[in-house]
């Protein structure tokens, strides 16, 4: 069943957050005293903007100015996970993926970790269990043309939840998912509310790619583009098969220019939906864009399935 978009916007949002003590290398938790935001800036020509310090950053919650208490922007390595959709429909993109897939390892920090999953009637590692994280990007093209076979229904739902388990194993405190599908959903037996509060008590960035065929009544690409939103990711709709590798170019360099934000919330444990918003500003610059998160649900108790 289809959610309403209010009702798929609130069961989306939560709380990432920083314990204070945790400053050198920070572990995010679903309750503590800091709510933690991925930001990225760009000027008017949608170029990054990386040399800003915290006080060009300025943090609203509710409309109420909030101090920022953890702040980095250096590019740090992340644990990031291709989650590719295996099942029927994708048959005829199954060599562009792969290759794609290849680049987008390439042009990324040299230490980030990969993982791939890949799903149909089955959510499929591509990597063994021996060796589950890789940086050589001819490994993970080929491990993941390995498990891309191109039949059976749709597991989504399942795939995406199986992977943020995955990247809690990785090694980096970043974590960021890259989803390509069509967001149709067919044999899942993690709901849509489910995952929504699996996804926003992690830490993950979820980055998405819809190929969607026209014709196809079952693709949801509305539901890829609202979980990336309120992760404060991207989503991208190709219209041409070739513009699948430009998507992931523009997220591997994404995920390299980024902020890390902290600040200490009003509450933690409201039950309340808070709205976010983070502006910049530097002397004799103007037309900057800051894309994060924009909302957070501050549960009293921890979500999650």
């Amino acid at each position: 069943m289809r959610l309403p978009r209010s009702v798929l916007l609130f069961t989306l949002a939560s709380v990432l957050v920083l314990p204070a003590a945790a400053r050198q290398e920070p572990q995010f938790r679903t309750r503590s005293d800091l709510v933690v935001l991925h930001a990225s800036v760009t000027d008017r020509r949608g170029a990054f903007v990386d040399d800003l310090d915290e006080r060009a950053f300025h943090l609203f919650e509710d409309g109420r100015p909030r101090d920022v208490s953890f702040f980095r922007k250096e590019d740090q390595p992340a644990t990031i996970g291709l989650i590719v959709d295996s099942s029927a429909s994708m048959f005829q993109v199954r060599p562009l993926v792969i290759a794609a897939s290849r680049a987008f390892v390439q042009v990324s920090n040299h230490d980030d970790e990969f993982f791939a999953l890949a799903f149909n009637n089955d959510v499929t590692p591509a990597l063994p269990e021996d060796d589950p994280f890789t940086s050589d990007p001819a490994t993970f093209s080929d491990a993941l043309a390995s498990v891309i076979t191109a039949h059976g229904r749709t597991k989504l739902f399942d795939a995406i939840s199986a992977a943020i388990d995955y990247g809690a194993r990785g090694s980096h405190v970043r974590k960021a998912l890259v989803v390509i599908s069509d967001g149709g959903d067919n044999a899942s037996r993690t709901t849509l509310s489910q995952l929504a509060a699996k996804v926003q008590t992690s830490n993950v960035v979820l980055y998405t790619v819809a190929l969607v065929d026209p014709v196809d009544e079952e693709a949801r690409p509305e539901q890829l583009r609202e979980l990336a939103k309120v992760t404060g990711g991207l989503s991208f709709e190709p219209k041409a098969l070739k513009d699948v590798g430009e998507a992931l170019n523009v997220i591997a360099r994404n995920l390299r220019h980024s902020y890390v934000l902290g600040y200490v919330p009003g509450s933690i444990d409201d039950g309340r939906l808070h709205q976010l918003r983070v502006t910049v500003s530097m002397p004799g610059r103007s037309g900057l864009k800051v894309r994060t998160r924009s909302v957070y649900l501050a549960w009293p108790t921890s979500i999650g399935p």
